[in-house]
């Protein structure tokens, strides 16, 4: 019998100005890591889809490497269809360099300032969201600085996900995090404090 297919994204993304420059964020992955190692604890055959990252997933895992929002975007829908579940834990870049420079960039006293145009990227979790089947489910993260379970709560219907974490920067590239789970009629449905690993275990023992 096969198991239940759980996709994982996990990571940043890097959006390159030109071959040594890019716009990206600290996410570390490790939410993604803890994330598959429940997964793994629980049955699941888990993929993980991640950005660049120094850590090292479960050996369990499949792990498909990517470095743009856009690879991140490909290799989602490709895999998504043969899932049960997907968990959008990544921090993908929400736009890209509206042009990129094949050379280096240089400094030059010619101007006070360097001016660059951005085009929104493609939106992972609200695509999936939207060619999701009945019988699939999906949870967000919305990491907010400011009126965070409304803008969570938008970000859950827009995105048509079953749940959505709510956490806050302290959560960028630590070991633990303060969190709060919303289900799609804005009410918390639980609140954690604690490492990640702990938390990785309450979002898989969702009712999803």
């Amino acid at each position: 019998m096969s198991r239940p297919r759980l996709l994982i994204t996990s990571g940043p993304t890097r959006e390159y100005l030109d071959p040594v420059r890019y716009l990206s964020n600290g996410s570390s992955g490790t939410m993604g890591c803890c994330l598959a190692a429940a997964g793994i604890d629980r049955g699941f055959e888990v993929t993980i889809v991640t950005g660049p990252v120094a850590i090292e997933y479960p050996k369990e895992a499949t792990v498909i490497e990517v470095v743009s929002t856009q690879e991140m975007f490909d290799a989602v829908l490709e895999i998504w269809p043969s899932c049960e579940g997907l968990i959008g834990a990544a921090a993908p870049c929400d736009f890209r360099p509206l042009e990129f420079s094949e050379s280096k960039i240089k400094k030059s006293a010619d101007f006070d300032a360097l001016q660059i145009g951005f085009v929104p990227n493609p939106d992972i979790l609200a695509e999936a969201g939207r060619r999701k089947t009945a019988s699939q489910w999906s949870i967000g993260f919305a990491l907010e600085t400011e009126n965070g379970r409304a803008n969570a709560l938008r970000k859950l219907q827009r995105k048509n996900c079953d749940f959505i974490v709510l956490n806050t920067p302290a959560a960028i590239d630590a070991q633990e995090s303060r969190v709060e789970i919303l289900d799609e009629r804005g009410e918390v449905v639980d609140s954690i404090s604690g490492s990640k690993r702990q938390i990785a275990k309450r979002i898989l023992s969702l009712p999803v």
